[in-house]
């Protein structure tokens, strides 16, 4: 009987940290995982800007880097496939970019309840044309990830719908 007084007392004495240091977890950042969309070497003229993703179920730290000179550059984020984007949708306005030069956002999102895509279009003038050029990275149902282009000519990045 006191042996089992004593260990009661004990699991009382361990349970409240063994429950705070389950909440203090739960409560950790959530994981993310970093990715690159390098700029295809053929293909379709696209603008000239790679992208470096850290992205987590519910938000993304994009850096963008420009391989020339631009102006009147603008970065637009979306969603689809159930993926809403919170706050800013445009967070590159009408800059002018040098070549090397990078930038960095941050966007907050709510996912789907499937595997959804957050979307990143990037255009601007670059040598005298007006390019542009679209990434996609799959959030949710499985872990983010960007495959190659369908065809040396596509200007997307992704993950196609069916898979």
């Amino acid at each position: 009987m006191q042996k089992e007084k004593a260990v009661r007392l004990m699991l009382l004495a361990v349970l409240p940290g063994l429950l705070l240091a389950c909440t203090r977890a739960e409560r950790a950042a959530p994981a993310t995982t970093r990715f690159t969309a390098p700029l295809p070497e053929n293909g379709k003229m696209m603008a000239p800007v790679s992208a470096e993703v850290d992205l987590s179920q519910t938000s993304a730290h994009v850096t963008l880097r420009f391989e020339s000179d631009g102006t009147n550059v603008s970065a637009e984020v979306s969603g689809v496939d159930g993926l809403t984007v919170a706050g800013a949708t445009k967070p590159i306005a009408a800059a002018s970019v040098a070549r090397g030069e990078a930038r960095s956002f941050d966007v907050a999102f709510s996912s789907g309840p499937e595997r959804s895509n957050l979307v990143v279009s990037v255009s601007g003038t670059f040598g005298g044309a007006t390019l542009f050029r679209v990434m996609t990275f799959a959030v949710a149902g499985e872990s983010p990830r960007v495959p190659p282009p369908q065809s040396p000519g596509d200007g997307v990045k992704g993950v196609p719908s069916g898979g």
